[in-house]
Order: C-alpha cells, then structure tokens, then sequence
C-alpha cells in the first residue's frame, strides 16, 4: 500500500502544481520502493537545477541510466499519472514518509554495533534529530509578522466583497478564503434553497461561484433561480400555460437578473468525485465553491466504515480551499436524531466528526415548529474568527425564499466571546 501511495505522488507531480511543495523537503530516501526512489531523485535534481520539472520522456531518459528500460519507465509513469488520484491522499502522507525515514534512521543509529565508541553513537543520533529540526518548518518569527502583515489593516482592502447576502449572518461571520463553512440541516429543512440563495447573492456581488449540485438538474436549479429572483410560485412556474396578472413582468425581471449573474454563476449537477471536482475547481477558478451535499461526492477508495469515506472527503476539501485560497461551503446532512422543532447541535453532522474539525463555520438550520415549515431556526454553532449567533428566518417555500429582516423576525441572541478552536 505505501508503495502505491509513492507512485501515485509521482502522478500526482505530473497533474497538480501543488504537488512541487514537496520537491522542496520530501527526501528521495523517504520512498520504500527502489524504483519510485530513483524516479522522484531524478525529478527533484532536475527541479533544482531548472525551476520546473522534467517532461516524463526526460525523466524515462535520466533513470534508464540506472538499469531500467526507456519503455518500462514510460509504462510506469503513464501508471503513475493516470492513477493519480490516489496521490492525493498520498500527498497528505509525505510528512509521514519523512518521519518513518527518520525513525529507520534513529533505529538504526540506536541498534546497530558501532564499536566501543558510545561517542560515536550519540554524535550520530543527534545529526539525526538535526537533520529532522532542519526539515521542519521554521514558521514565522514576530518581526517577520509585523513586516509581512501590519499595512493589511486599518486601510482600504482592495479585495472583493463576499457576503452572504444575510444580514445576521454577515454580521458576525465572512466568508474567506481557505475556509471550509458547512450548512447542516436534516432533509427537506430547505439547506439547497439556503444555499442557492447565498450563491445568488454572492454572484450579484461580483464574484463567481461554482456551484456542485449532487442530486438536481440543472432545469431544477433554473426553476427555483427564477422562483427566488421574480417571487414566483414555483409550482406556478413549472405548470403555467400562459401568464396571469403580473406573471410575465415578474418572470422576465427575473431572467434579467439571471443575466446579469451571467458567467459568474456555474452549475454543475450530477454525481461527482473529488477529482473532477477539483478538475472543475481548477479549470473555473472560482471565488466561491458550494458542493450541495458531501454524502453524495462519489469515493474512490472504499473503506469498511462509511465515516472514514466522509473524513477523507473533507480532509481533501479543506486541502482544495487552500490551495486555492477560497471558501468551500457544504451542505451536509443531519441526524434523523435531530427532529423537528428541536435544535441540532454539531455532534449530529452526520457520519464524521472531522466534517466540524475541518471547518472554519458550522451553521445549523432547523424547523422551529413542527406545524409551521416557514418558521427556521438558523444559528453559527461554530466561528474560528468570529462570535456566535441564533436567528429566527422565514421561509417562503412556493418561492424559494429565505428572509432574515431583522425587524420583522429579529437577532436572538449572540455571545462575542465563544469562539471555540
């Protein structure tokens, strides 16, 4: 298995520049596998030498001067490459390969016979650990804080607006990049309604937003755009034979809305996987990535327990955030546990507690009243750069409209001092 996690790191050099990371401190010593060793010594030198790294025919011509065959070597890296994927859990593994390799090392230093000499030994095991300080990261002192960051602050911020278009919510929470932000709500709360109507707002602002919807058709995203934007009965939208009343002016203001989102609003529907989704990611480059839900990203990798899928899953999210310095929000399902009218909790996403370990925002929403759906509780559970809040929503469902006007429905309550890690 780890030699697999090897070759696909090896593929992975060849699909993601945010593999070069590791040509920089990953040691070719690090690899068990005498082959996938002589591979990646040969690309790091080459990376060293020319800031880039060799095309795959250079690399079968540099290692067939080390016994193997210039076809052998171009069957394995097509291999490597196109089994990728696998290098993206694999890239997760590099430190640990280095800390094995250190660990072989400190083991042999440590049992190994090395004469009379105790001296020797002890010289040996600590050029050992310096080697292992050296290949840690060396972080960032406070003069170099004060250099890097001081004139961010208290000044114009030639960034792009990104809010949610929800006033309470924007109050309290930002949605910035790197951050994974989870909305989680048992089925049929309205999270995808909740969620389409950030990604209209945060469109309108300028930005754009990809937008992974699992379980819809892009004609049924339309559907309830329209509702939202023109306060249409979606119902009406979807039967209506001919316009009545105001129908016509409110269906056509809103496909001019819906034009002005333009480009900036991608849909994408059906099952994905992690690596087209970041096949997606990559080639849009959005501002804003909404995955509606995580349950339904397809696996590659089968486990035994389903919650490992889902941990590896946003492990992998997180991962993408930051490398490409964007929020991710996701929906993710709730525990039946959590029934109407009463107030989930984060211990209740469901299938993995990584999903709130990775997230840098948990926000809840519920049926207030089990006789009245319009009625939403919505609360930030969870705010790394920020306070905590609960809100009471309306939801209008004909039209696919959340509402928070603070002085028909009013902020609950918050506390500016919970901000848990």
């Amino acid at each position: 298995m780890a030699e697999d996690f090897e070759k696909g790191l090896i593929g992975t050099l060849y699909y993601s520049d945010s593999a070069d990371g590791c040509l920089e401190w990953l040691l070719p010593e690090a690899f068990l596998n005498p082959l996938n060793r002589t591979i990646f010594a040969n690309i790091k030198k080459y990376y060293n030498d020319n800031g880039k790294k060799p095309e795959p025919l250079q690399v079968a011509d540099m290692v067939k001067s080390e016994g193997f065959s210039d076809k052998d070597i171009i069957k394995y890296l097509s291999e490597a490459v196109r089994d990728y994927e696998i290098g993206f859990y694999a890239l997760g593994t590099a430190e640990t390969m280095m800390n094995r390799y250190f660990q072989r090392l400190l083991y042999k230093a440590i049992t190994e016979p090395n004469g009379n000499d105790f001296s020797e030994k002890i010289t040996e095991i600590q050029r050992i650990i310096n080697s292992i300080n050296v290949n840690s990261e060396m972080g960032e002192d406070g003069l170099e804080m004060a250099e890097k960051y001081a004139e961010l602050y208290f000044c114009e911020k030639d960034v792009k607006s990104m809010k949610t278009g929800f006033y309470s919510i924007d109050e309290i929470a930002a949605l910035e990049g790197g951050d994974i932000v989870v909305i989680g709500a048992r089925p049929s709360v309205g999270k995808s309604a909740f969620s389409t109507q950030i990604a209209q707002n945060v469109a309108l602002q300028g930005n754009k937003v990809l937008y992974f919807n699992l379980e819809m058709k892009v004609q049924q995203m339309y559907e309830r755009i329209i509702a939202n934007l023109g306060d249409i009965n979606l119902t009406r939208l979807k039967n209506a034979v001919l316009f009545k009343g105001d129908d016509e002016k409110k269906y056509l203001s809103a496909i001019e809305q819906l034009k002005q989102i333009g480009k900036n609003l991608v849909i994408v529907s059906d099952r994905q996987n992690i690596t087209s989704i970041r096949k997606v990611v990559k080639a849009q480059k959005p501002d804003l990535v909404i995955i509606d839900y995580l349950q339904l990203v397809k696996v590659t990798a089968v486990y035994k327990q389903r919650y490992v899928d889902v941990a590896e899953l946003s492990h992998d999210l997180k991962g993408l955030a930051l490398e490409m310095n964007i929020p991710i929000i996701l929906l993710s399902q709730l525990n039946r546990l959590s029934g109407n009218g009463k107030e989930p909790s984060m211990s209740e996403l469901r299938e993995s507690g990584d999903i709130e370990q990775d997230a840098s925002i948990v926000v809840l929403l519920w049926n207030e009243d089990e006789n009245d759906y319009s009625k939403k509780g919505v609360k930030i559970e969870k705010n790394r750069q920020g306070s905590l809040g609960k809100f009471h929503f309306r939801f209008d469902g004909a039209k696919m409209r959340f509402s928070d006007e603070k002085d028909n429905f009013g902020f609950v309550e918050a506390s500016g001092s919970d901000i848990p890690f």
